[in-house]
């Protein structure tokens, strides 16, 4: 739309160009599903006549992650796209799966900075009480305690990956 990102400089008069690109990545990825649907078509974001006959997406499935930014975003955008007239729905999704969060029985050791080196449970050799409780936790490799951390969102993407794989 060169009438909008073509102006004129506020301080020196001369030929200036407006930024357009300043959305954030979740807004642009808030919208996708609508462009989905008529990929090819040139003349705005998505062709009214798709947009009629595909409506909402049937079944989003996504984890729990999603639920916070994305799929707020999702629906501010579909609700401003009705309000537009580019889409004939209220909501983004007719229906939503959520498959939660990856959690996983965590442990470390403190090192030497303060922070905390995670441990594959696969290395992680435990005592248990009478119950069935862990009491106790050491590193298979030296055999020296760990901190039993719990269970919790896996602490990050180098012990997600490597639970995935046990």
């Amino acid at each position: 739309m060169p009438e909008f990102y073509e102006t004129s400089c506020p301080c020196c008069g001369g030929a200036a160009k407006r930024e357009t690109d300043t959305m954030d990545t979740f807004m642009e990825s808030s919208w996708y599903f609508f462009r989905y649907m008529s990929p090819k078509f040139s003349d705005g974001m998505v062709s009214a006549e798709s947009a009629k006959y595909w409506g909402a997406v049937d079944q989003y499935i996504g984890g729990i992650e999603h639920a916070i930014l994305h799929l707020l975003y999702a629906r501010f955008f579909t609700k401003l796209m009705r309000d537009e007239g580019l889409v004939n729905v209220d909501e983004p999704f007719e229906r939503l799966l959520t498959q939660g969060m990856v959690v996983c029985e965590t442990y470390y050791r403190e090192n030497d900075k303060g922070g905390k080196d995670w441990i594959n449970p696969a290395d992680v050799e435990l005592t248990f009480d009478d119950k069935g409780r862990p009491v106790s936790a050491v590193l298979k490799a030296d055999g020296l305690p760990v901190v039993i951390s719990g269970t919790e969102k896996c602490p990050n993407p180098k012990t997600t990956a490597s639970i995935r794989k046990n």
